[in-house]
């Protein structure tokens, strides 16, 4: 998978202005709960992509650590690098792994930090569809 890079310049356009409900992920391939969490956001991946947009967001130091990752994880929806530190104060990023679905308008409409298993997952993204 091709490391696309995600600043704050383009984090606006590329998901606060998708056409549709977005799912954002911020993750780290340093933090435990987020590398649980990944192989569950696979699972429910197929179930969801026609409802609803996903970018899983690495916000490691290195992008090597993220390219790396995303090369080897085989996961099947969109992975990005983000710019740690452009997106915490533009975004105000208090913990990982943070989920957040935006609506069309560009608002935040559900959000929950910390790690989800399945279940959870599903059941965050049905309540926020």
């Amino acid at each position: 998978m091709a490391a696309l890079h995600l600043s704050a310049e383009n984090f606006k356009q590329e998901v606060l202005e998708a056409k549709g409900k977005v799912l954002v992920d911020f993750f780290a391939t340093w933090c435990g709960p987020c590398m649980q969490e990944m192989p569950e956001m696979n699972k429910i991946y197929p179930d969801y992509k026609d409802k609803i947009e996903f970018f899983a967001v690495s916000i490691d130091d290195s992008r090597s650590d993220y390219e790396k990752y995303a090369g080897e994880s085989g996961f099947a929806y969109p992975m990005y690098w983000g710019d740690k530190n452009a997106i915490v104060k533009a975004y105000g990023l208090q913990g990982i792994p943070a989920s957040y679905i935006v609506d069309k308008y560009g608002t935040i409409t559900k959000s929950h930090i910390g790690g989800m298993k399945e279940k959870e997952l599903r059941a965050f993204l049905d309540s926020g569809l």
